[in-house]
């Protein structure tokens, strides 16, 4: 039995030189023919594995020409997939692969299927250009991965998938109509390796449902064109989208942030969504552009949340939320409605120097630390129904320019500018200040 198989690896071995031998030529259809002869091959001996792997990886990223002039180039580069493909499957198609792989600026031509496979070595696809699109749900990557400056068209298919030892997607760009990281584990294995999408770009819908991040972050200056989804998902460490533009809505719904979180100078160009998030450290908002409607329901904030010199030209509702560190609003501009309703704060509360262009309401919001608002102007209708401030509150030092809806105990906290009613009209404010019912309906 020991001599058949001898044998047999020695006929394979043979048969592997032959077509290498043909990878010497400079005429494509030579290369093909060599390349087609590999695949013909059986199951290769391990130590030849290696080799294999590193031969249809060059042939993958030869040739500058572009893939739709070079016909030559294209029918080569199909070859060395498929022969890759084959290669890592193996017999079984799934298991355990300790092959490097470098694909640094390569071509693609069609779907890079990976799906379900162990790598346990390091990946280089650093300036890749998938022209078919990536599956690589379910596989675990033992190594660091690199993705910088690589272009996936076509679907990016991240769902399961593990990333141990790191990954980076800096510069990346996402052509796909879909990119989904659903249910993605980025637990770093090394403490010193973190996940970073620094200036990644994802031209359509992107989805991070549920993802786990166990180690740092940064999204700093990538651009969302379409719709981000981040619902449910787990931010074990510090989470950093400073510089990052959401160009469609951005949806962070029961996300859990367990470390520092910064969106400073963020724009939010579509709706934003935080209701049932957890913010267990410090969360940076500053200097964030807010251009379509904030929306944030039963949030839980447990330290500082800084939303200083913010610009919002929408709606920002927020409702029913607890802060239980200070919370500061310092020189921020908002040009439509503010509802801050029905929320606890349990510290110190910071609204100086701010312009409130629109109608403004606290209504049934409990301050259990100081609320300042020096020389903030209050320019729309203000409500002050049933909340609550502490005994020692001083006055406010704002100016009202609208009508003041409050059936505040101690009117003089309001100051002497507030027009104040606090019966009559009462009613016409409120129905004004009306959140939408989709907002409601998460109430109930």
């Amino acid at each position: 039995m020991r001599s058949m198989s001898a044998n047999l690896e020695r006929s394979i071995g043979s048969q592997i030189r032959q077509c290498v031998s043909l990878l010497q030529s400079d005429d494509p259809l030579v290369l093909v023919a060599g390349l087609r002869g590999l695949l013909r091959v059986g199951t290769p001996p391990s130590e030849l594995r290696q080799y294999l792997a590193d031969v249809y990886s060059a042939f993958l990223r030869s040739f500058d020409a572009e893939i739709d002039v070079d016909v030559g180039s294209v029918e080569l580069k199909k070859v060395a997939l498929e022969g890759l493909t084959q290669l890592l499957r193996g017999d079984g198609g799934q298991g355990k692969v300790a092959l490097r792989l470098n694909l640094k600026g390569a071509l693609i031509p069609g779907l890079f299927d990976l799906s379900k496979l162990e790598l346990l070595c390091i990946c280089d696809f650093s300036g890749a250009r998938f022209l078919g699109g990536v599956d690589f749900r379910g596989t675990k990557f033992s190594g660091h991965v690199d993705f910088t400056r690589a272009e996936i068209v076509g679907k990016g298919s991240f769902s399961g998938a593990s990333f141990l030892g790191g990954v980076d997607f800096s510069m990346t760009t996402f052509h796909g109509d879909r990119t989904v990281f659903k249910g993605t584990d980025f637990t770093n294995a090394q403490i010193s390796e973190r996940s970073t999408f620094y200036k990644a770009r994802f031209m359509d819908k992107v989805a991070f449902m549920n993802a786990t991040f166990s180690n740092s972050v940064s999204f700093s200056y990538a651009n969302f064109e379409a719709g981000a989804n981040f619902f449910a998902a787990n931010f074990e460490r510090s989470c950093v989208y400073n510089s990052c533009v959401f160009g469609g809505d951005a949806e962070f719904s029961r996300a859990k942030f367990l470390g520092f979180v910064s969106f400073s100078e963020a724009k939010f160009k579509g709706r934003a969504e935080l209701s049932a998030a957890v913010f267990e450290d410090d969360v940076d908002l500053s200097r964030v552009n807010f251009e379509g409607q904030f929306q944030m329901v039963g949030a839980k904030f447990h330290k500082d949340l800084s939303l200083e010199r913010c610009w919002s030209t929408g709606p920002l509702y927020v409702r029913g939320c607890v802060f239980k560190g200070p919370v500061a609003f310092f020189r921020s501009e908002f040009s439509g409605p503010v509802h801050l309703e029905g929320c606890t704060f349990a510290s110190s509360v910071e609204l100086s120097k701010c312009n409130f262009d629109a109608i403004t309401s606290f209504a049934e919001s409990v301050f259990k630390g100081s609320l300042s608002a020096d020389e903030s102007v209050f320019r729309g209708a203000t409500s002050f129904i049933k909340v609550r401030l502490p005994g020692e509150q001083g006055t406010l030092g704002s100016t009202f320019l609208g009508e003041v809806v409050s059936d505040l105990p101690n009117p003089q906290i309001l100051g002497n500018s507030a027009d104040e009613r606090r019966s009559e009209g009462a009613l016409s404010i409120l129905e004004l200040i009306e959140p939408p019912a989709e907002l409601l309906e998460q109430l109930d």
